[in-house]
């Protein structure tokens, strides 16, 4: 781990590739955005025709790198101009590219004084000097100081081994708790593989999200798929510990050992995780769009958060036919309350995390959204190994606490 932190500091920074045609309608292509602190920051930029191409061709397409402030955004989107656009950017820096193949590279460095911003690049054509050709256009970006990452990122390469950490100690106290009960009884506790299943997805998860900042530290880009899985990972984690609030609210545990039955917690858990994978694979593919600033945001973001609350909706639902069915037992209906209150605060932590973080500066977001997703998930941890052990009020009034040696009464 120590090696991978080194490493980072040899980056070659983010790396942006796309291909595209100006058109008369649309002159202005947005390239990528990247968030700077206070220092100086660089770009470099590489543009060539790719079709048509003429080796014979004298006349060059003019373009122009336009560079403008999170600050200038809501502004310049609402100007139809080109030329409008242009006159309120912070940087403008004219090139011509040749028709006949070969690369223009152009570089430059600018200063951030007072604090923290996102800064935007697109490249423009308002003059309509392209005709149609179609461009590749490379560019490679550094942050304060030659800063390999932006500084959205800075600080979670090192705090996400901390957090790796903190997962793969609760996965190993897990296991080990689950190796004495099968010893003593044995038997396998199921309700401890569910819990070791998600632990385990989480901290895989946060594995393949550090090696995608190792990757990235080497290409700039980092790999498509790696950060996918990252992702789908700790949805999957997420999908079992909602599941599994779900069917200790149907009875599971509290009234019975068995679970729900297959055909009805089966179809549900597919189409909820099949609606995960897509609403995050359609996120990872718009990571670098200009009003995004976490995983979550914009509408892969507001997706997650309805599938959420609906989720939560039918918690409620059947927590609250548990609760009536429960009249006679006080202790159970304590505990049934209390395990609505904190489940409930399960569900909804994410919505409103990602709602508040909209009020922060936007280059803190994803900061805050990815640690404080991380936090939750460390929290549900804790709480669920200990309502699943011996000495929690839970354990003493369900099923867990029914022994199957003989000899014992159930």
């Amino acid at each position: 781990m120590l090696v991978f932190l080194l490493f980072l500091h040899v980056a070659i920074g983010k790396q942006v590739s796309t291909k595209f045609r100006f058109d008369e309608q649309n002159p202005w292509k947005y390239l990528t955005k990247f968030a700077v602190g206070v220092g100086n920051a660089n770009w470099e930029l590489n543009v060539t025709v790719v079709d048509p191409v003429d080796p014979t061709a004298k006349e060059r397409i003019r373009p122009a790198l336009v560079i403008y402030l999170d600050d200038q955004l809501e502004e310049i989107s609402s100007i139809n101009d080109c030329e409008g656009k242009l006159a309120l950017s912070k940087k403008v820096q004219n090139f011509s590219v040749s028709y006949n193949g070969e690369h223009t590279y152009i570089k430059g460095t600018f200063t951030q004084k007072s604090r923290p911003h996102v800064w935007y690049y697109v490249l423009a054509d308002c003059k309509g000097s392209s005709k149609g050709a179609k461009l590749k256009v490379n560019i490679h970006l550094t942050g304060t100081d030659d800063s390999e990452f932006s500084i959205e990122e800075e600080g979670l390469v090192y705090l996400y081994p901390i957090v790796t950490v903190i997962f793969f100690l609760s996965l190993s106290q897990n296991l080990k708790r689950m190796i004495n009960r099968f010893q003593k009884t044995e038997k396998l506790d199921k309700i401890s593989v569910v819990l070791n299943l998600s632990i385990f997805c989480e901290f895989s998860g946060m594995l393949c999200k550090i090696a995608h900042l190792w990757i990235y530290s080497i290409n700039g880009k980092g790999i498509f798929i790696v950060n996918f899985l990252s992702q789908a990972l700790e949805m999957v984690s997420s999908l079992i510990v909602t599941i599994m609030f779900i069917v200790i609210a149907k009875g599971w545990i509290l009234k019975h050992k068995e679970l729900p039955r297959a055909e009805v917690i089966i179809p549900i858990a597919l189409i909820v995780l099949v609606a995960n994978i897509v609403i995050i694979l359609y996120g990872t593919m718009t990571d670098d769009s200009h009003n995004k600033f976490s995983d979550y945001e914009g509408t892969a973001g507001m997706m997650l958060i309805l599938l959420r609350v609906a989720l939560w909706c039918w918690f409620l639902y059947l927590i609250w036919i548990l609760y009536n069915s429960q009249q006679n037992r006080e202790s159970t209906l304590s505990f049934i309350i209390n395990f609505a209150f904190i489940a409930s605060a399960y569900f909804l932590a994410f919505p409103l995390l990602v709602l508040v973080s909209t009020i922060f500066k936007n280059y803190l977001r994803n900061k805050l959204v990815s640690l404080g997703s991380e936090v939750i998930q460390i929290i549900v941890f804790i709480f669920l190994t200990h309502l699943f052990g011996n000495t929690s009020s839970f354990y003493k009034i369900s099923t867990l606490s029914h022994s199957d040696l003989p000899g014992k009464s159930h």
